[in-house]
Parts: structure tokens; sequence; C-alpha cells
């Protein structure tokens, strides 16, 4: 009995018992999600891999810093303002405009001229 109902659903959609006949029908439709390899064939045309980091990080590098490497990144955003990684840069930076306030020595040599320490 289920041979004669598979001939005739046969014909008009392919049988999901088998998951070769359906794959085979869809692959004309779609690329098969069951196959990374093909998935990735198909959209690497359209965007690079998420799969890859390697194919993402060389396609974003000449937009903008690769954001994997802190060493890349620190030199291009040493040009802008100070790294804040490195608490000495950025210290030496901050100590022409006001009192370096990680240090309470300094801080308090600063403000004793104006009003007493409390």
């Amino acid at each position: 009995m289920s041979r004669v109902f598979s001939q005739a659903a046969s014909s008009v959609r392919p049988r999901l018992q088998s998951g070769r006949v359906f794959s085979q029908a869809a692959s004309s439709v779609r690329p098969r999600l069951q196959s990374d390899r093909v998935f990735s064939q198909t959209a690497s045309s359209v965007r690079p891999r998420l799969q890859s980091d390697r194919v993402f990080s060389q396609t974003a590098s000449s937009v903008r810093p690769r954001l994997q490497s802190g060493r890349v990144f620190s030199q291009a955003a040493s040009s802008v303002r100070p790294r804040l990684q490195s608490g000495r840069v950025f210290s030496q930076a901050a100590s022409s405009v006001r009192p370096r306030l990680q240090s309470d020595h300094v801080f308090s040599q600063t403000t004793s001229s104006v009003r007493p320490l409390t």
C-alpha cells in the first residue's frame, strides 16, 4: 500500500522518504544547506565567508584596521589620539592639559596654591 502511495506522490513533489531525491530537486532552487562546502562556494560571490576569519580580515583590511590585531589598531589610532592601552603614553599627553589624577602627589602640589588641603 505504501508503495502505491509513494508512486502517486512522486509526480506531485519529490519523495520525502529519500533524502537523496529531495536534495537533488532542491539543488536547482537554492544551495543545499546540508553541505557547507556548496553553500560557501555560492555565497562567496555575494559576501565574504564568515566561516573563515582569514578571508574576512583580508576584505575588511582595506576599509578599516583589523580589530583582531591590537597591534595594527594601536598603530592606526596613534596618529589620531594617544593610545589608551598604554597608561604611560596617556599620562604624558594629559599632563599638559591637567594634572595627572593617577598621582595624588602631583595633584596635591598643584592645588596647594589655590586652597589648603582638606
